[in-house]
């Protein structure tokens, strides 16, 4: 299932499971998100890219949702779940503090996020993979 044209997964050309070899399109270089919002993206190219990157998300929990053996198979990488955990919310208090935003409600998102993706097991969420 495809979950999106503007942001999506590279498509996939071969896989061989018994050699563990895995061919997919090659889409060239292509700048980061940080390197593409730069100030002279204009207000509504912003917007599409928003949006699309929000419903590629929202399609890819849909489909792990749905298909439980996804789910499964990615649901588990304990390690990714521990250091996505810490590296997105652990801090996101105290970086958001440097910048000036001290409001409590920073430290308790944080610390929702955190545990929500320790222990979400309904759909894949940041750090599955």
């Amino acid at each position: 299932m495809q979950c999106g044209e503007i942001v999506r997964t590279p498509k996939l050309i071969h896989y061989d499971k018994a050699n563990h070899v895995l061919i997919m399109e090659d889409v060239g270089h292509l700048p980061s998100l940080k390197e593409w919002m730069q100030p002279e993206v204009n207000r509504t190219m912003a917007q599409t890219i928003g949006q699309a990157l929000g419903n590629y998300l929202a399609c890819i929990h849909n489909i792990t949702q749905q298909d439980k053996r996804l789910l499964a198979e990615f649901g588990g990488n304990e390690t990714a779940k521990q250091l996505s955990s810490k590296l997105y919310f652990g801090t996101l208090a105290e970086r958001a503090a440097r910048l000036g935003h001290t409001d409590s409600f920073i430290a308790e998102a944080a610390k929702v996020g955190e545990d929500e993706v320790l222990h979400s097991h309904d759909v894949l969420t940041l750090g599955d993979f």
